[in-house]
């Protein structure tokens, strides 16, 4: 049984549109628990987004500004270059361009993103 399988039976990282963990961080409301929760069971920080309006985790925590979501994702080392999906998609870079904090771009460019 792998991590992802341990407490629910649910492989957290199966593909189907998007993963908990990048809706978990899509969202205007997320949560630090949701997210603590999904990365102890697992759940993968780099898995692709889907082909259409898809988003990995930190893109979509870029997305809405969600700082400390986005930290813990570099933490654990998401891709802050992962390319955006096939279409209308977006790097973590660009997304901040949605929500605009400039200590989002900062923390971005400390992770190593190539502008």
């Amino acid at each position: 049984m792998n991590r992802s399988e341990r407490r629910s039976g649910t492989d957290f990282n199966a593909p189907r549109g998007k993963t908990p963990l990048q809706a978990a961080t899509y969202t205007k409301q997320p949560s630090l628990e949701t997210i603590e929760l999904l990365l102890a069971e697992g759940a993968d920080v780099n898995p692709p987004s889907s082909s259409q309006y898809g988003l990995t985790a930190l893109q979509g925590a870029a997305s809405y500004g969600y700082k400390r979501g986005a930290l813990m994702l570099l933490e654990r080392s998401a891709d802050s270059n992962a390319s955006g999906s096939r279409f209308h998609g977006r790097t973590a870079l660009e997304g901040v361009g949605k929500s605009g904090p400039l200590d989002m771009v900062q923390l971005l460019l400390n992770a190593g993103v190539e502008p």
